[in-house]
């Protein structure tokens, strides 16, 4: 890719944290997502996914991280090279950057949706220059919403909304979501290193 002026524009770059690399999700991670969502504390929350589901999700996202320069990203243990998650930021319909996080569950405890959320974070108020970024899970999703308050997010609210069986395990025809806050002023920031049924909504300001 060039920029006009022959020089070369550089595509999405990885981020890294003390101890994750973060690699922007594209096709050619249609495999590593698929393979992350077959594990079962994944599958709770999102519901299966198909090899399908996993190159639909994959085009898209690597679209957007040619168009918005933002998207989510596939997070890997620096040391071992694991598979740990994934998460990041996305632009939601009304152009208000969200943050995310899906970990293994053989992992959960051991802090990395936290480390996930504020390499989000950083990255949002740093180089996107946001002043704030939304975030929602279900209510009863106690982990995850631990996390958005460690990550210094403040309740705004809860609201009913449907739920589409291909993205919850939830029998219940709706669910009902809280929704939380984060500004630029509370951000942490990170460093940057060379080669990082109910739910909740959450709202960060920088």
């Amino acid at each position: 890719m060039f920029s006009g002026f022959g020089e070369p524009c550089a595509g999405p770059q990885p981020h890294y944290t003390e101890r994750l690399s973060l690699i922007p999700i594209g096709p050619e991670l249609a495999d590593e997502l698929f393979r992350l969502h077959q594990d079962p504390g994944i599958t709770h929350w999102y519901g299966p996914w198909t090899v399908d589901d996993a190159c639909e999700r994959v085009a898209a996202m690597g679209r957007a991280w040619q168009v918005d320069g933002v998207h989510k990203w596939l997070a890997y243990d620096r040391a071992t090279d694991t598979l740990v998650g994934r998460g990041g930021l996305s632009y939601t319909a009304e152009h208000r950057l969200e943050i995310g996080w899906a970990v293994r569950e053989s992992l959960w405890g051991r802090g990395y949706a936290t480390e996930i959320g504020r390499a989000g974070l950083d990255f949002a108020f740093g180089e996107l220059g946001a002043s704030e970024v939304i975030s929602f899970t279900e209510t009863h999703n106690r982990r995850s919403r631990a996390v958005m308050e460690r990550l210094g997010s403040g309740t705004t609210g809860t609201s009913r909304t449907a739920v589409s069986r291909s993205c919850s395990t939830s029998s219940e025809p709706t669910s009902s979501r809280a929704r939380y806050c984060r500004g630029r002023r509370e951000a942490p920031r990170l460093r940057r290193r060379a080669p990082a049924a109910p739910a909740a909504t959450t709202c960060m300001q920088h």
